[in-house]
């Protein structure tokens, strides 16, 4: 299709690791491999994980029996690209070197002095770096996608990192009656209107006498006040592209689900905008290894790609993505390149063909 251009996907090229490190010492060797702009590693003391940043330091500082190699996309990075945040240094040290440096890898170990900056989860957010976060729990204020964190398994000398979480990947929804998604804009209207013989959440929720938009962080406290209201064959969506914070607590939503016999299916897309995008009319797939360091989440990633190609506004949902409008009756139509091109068969893909709907 000509008119989609620049970041156009070529599925048969050849696609590297987006990050992999090995350290080696006379005790152990890591071998890590990780993918995207932001990276946790979970573990309780004893584990391993602040013995890796330790490793990492005495790599830098050249220390004898200590070897390794950092590769980003293939290639293998000079230790001037590396950075390892301890605790032995004071705050200040540590701003200034976020700050001044761009398409490096930063590890960043829970002990260190920059957690307690306030606008450290901003200076993350803004910078164009890779992080490895060494931590106990991950953090809220960071979309972090549920695929890129990690515990550390060790096999003999070996340790390897494993992913902590997993998605769902559920394959077949079948009979579903309430559609809970938190998304407030366009990927709920994106139910409403494909979907009209199932009820979809509302745009709102009443807390306190107020009116709050749907978030992801309360997606499970929702869920569990909908099956305590009696909903039951309940779709839950949520985009797994920036929920790892918030993923433990509907795990622990979903069992007591299991415990009251309701019947509950999970999709877990990296985004609306990624479903979107892998649409047939686009056929542009990514994941968090395309994100590289420009963008904090595969959502952000996407987002941006759409409006490229569709001027794409993410409040609300561009009427060419409702199943049921005439192209004719659209306002936009003699200027869209998009006509004659979509089949709206086609808007409904993958997984949510498997739906039960007149």
């Amino acid at each position: 299709m000509d008119f989609i251009h620049g970041h156009m996907k070529i599925l048969s090229q050849r696609r590297y690791k987006m990050l992999e490190i090995s350290l080696e010492n006379r005790k152990f060797k890591f071998n890590l491999v990780f993918y995207g702009k932001l990276n946790f590693i979970l573990g309780d003391s004893g584990g391993h994980k602040s013995y890796l940043a330790e490793v990492a330091l005495n790599y830098l500082d050249g220390l004898h029996r200590t070897k390794g190699v950092f590769r980003l996309d293939g290639k293998v990075l000079t230790q001037e690209r590396i950075l390892v945040f301890d605790n032995k240094n004071n705050l200040d040290s540590y701003i200034v070197k976020l700050q001044n440096i761009h398409n490096c890898v930063v590890i960043i170990d829970e002990f260190c002095k920059i957690h307690k900056e306030r606008g450290f989860g901003r200076i993350i957010m803004e910078s164009d770096n890779y992080f490895i976060f060494i931590s106990r729990k991950v953090y809220g204020f960071l979309p972090v996608n549920v695929q890129s964190v990690y515990n550390l398994a060790r096999n003999g000398r070996m340790i390897t990192n494993v992913n902590a979480y997993s998605k769902f990947n559920e394959r077949f929804f079948g009979d579903i009656r309430y559609i809970l998604t938190e998304d407030s804009s366009g990927g709920r209207q994106f139910f409403v209107k494909n979907f009209p013989d199932i009820e979809t959440c509302s745009s709102f929720v009443n807390k306190d006498g107020k009116k709050h938009s749907r978030d992801n962080s309360q997606l499970h406290n929702y869920l569990l006040q909908d099956i305590n209201y009696g909903k039951d064959n309940i779709l839950v969506v949520y985009d797994s592209s920036a929920y790892a914070s918030f993923y433990p607590l509907l795990l622990e939503v979903l069992e007591e689900c299991q415990k009251k016999h309701k019947k509950i299916k999970v999709l877990d897309w990296e985004s609306f905008e990624a479903y979107l995008l892998a649409l047939p009319v686009f056929n542009e797939v990514y994941g968090a290894d395309d994100t590289h360091c420009q963008f904090n989440s595969v959502e952000l990633l996407c987002e941006s790609r759409l409006k490229e190609l569709i001027n794409y506004n993410k409040s609300s949902l561009p009427a060419c993505f409702n199943r049921m409008l005439s192209c004719g009756s659209c306002q936009n139509f003699s200027t869209c390149q998009l006509k004659a091109k979509l089949d709206k068969a086609d808007i409904i893909s993958g997984v949510l063909k498997t739906i039960n709907y007149k």
